[in-house]
């Protein structure tokens, strides 16, 4: 994520152009106590594309192992992560990707589903990760132009719903995911008082607070 424009970077680092042109493709662990690195792993190439590039979230799964999805649209699965060298290994591609107005954003974990958020659609993809070096895509969500460039997700913790916010954009969804299937429908009553779901605010962030 290149620096905002009003950033003032400490004396002697690169320039801006010199850090936007940088294409990451490795993943790093860090030990929290200490602040340790303790391995620095180089995504493998997918074989399909640039999947490799840009490693954006990394997530727990439901049995220990984790996730890390990449804007260029790859998911990757880390495994081992208590060894010196832990493993990591390409498991899944989602539409799009390859152009910016085309990458992949901000996913997050409902019970056995990784949801995630595809500016190609645009929309959402639900994968079961009930095996998680097998991901299965189990249903996807295409939004209407309107709601295009879908960037951040924010899971109810308590329910079966995620909130979906467009990069830049200015619109609010609410979709709820059906636990058993992973099937997803846009919640019709979410809506605008007067521009229905769609307001001038550039909504970036979101969470659920408690109730």
């Amino acid at each position: 994520m290149g620096l905002p424009p009003w950033a003032t970077p400490p004396q002697g680092s690169w320039r801006a152009d010199r850090t936007d042109a940088v294409v990451t493709k490795h993943l790093q662990v860090w030990r929290l106590s200490d602040l340790k690195l303790l391995a620095t792993m180089p995504l493998p190439e997918s074989g399909r594309g640039k999947h490799h590039e840009y490693p954006a979230e990394p997530r727990l799964l439901p049995d220990g192992s984790i996730y890390v999805n990449t804007f260029r649209c790859g998911l990757y699965h880390v495994t081992a992560l208590d060894d010196a060298q832990p493993r990591i290994r390409f498991v899944h591609a989602f539409p799009g990707g390859e152009e910016p107005h085309t990458m992949c954003a901000v996913p997050v974990v409902l019970g056995k589903y990784w949801i995630q958020s595809v500016a190609a659609l645009p929309g959402l993809v639900v994968l079961d990760v009930s095996d998680p070096a097998r991901p299965v895509e189990v249903s996807r969500l295409t939004f209407t132009p309107s709601f295009h460039m879908p960037h951040w997700i924010a899971a109810d913790r308590k329910g079966s719903r995620v909130l979906v916010t467009g990069d830049d954009q200015s619109y609010v969804l609410l979709v709820d995911v059906d636990p058993m299937t992973g099937n997803m429908t846009v919640d019709q009553r979410f809506t605008g008082e007067k521009t229905g779901g769609i307001g001038t605010g550039k909504v970036h962030g979101a969470v659920f607070g408690p109730r």
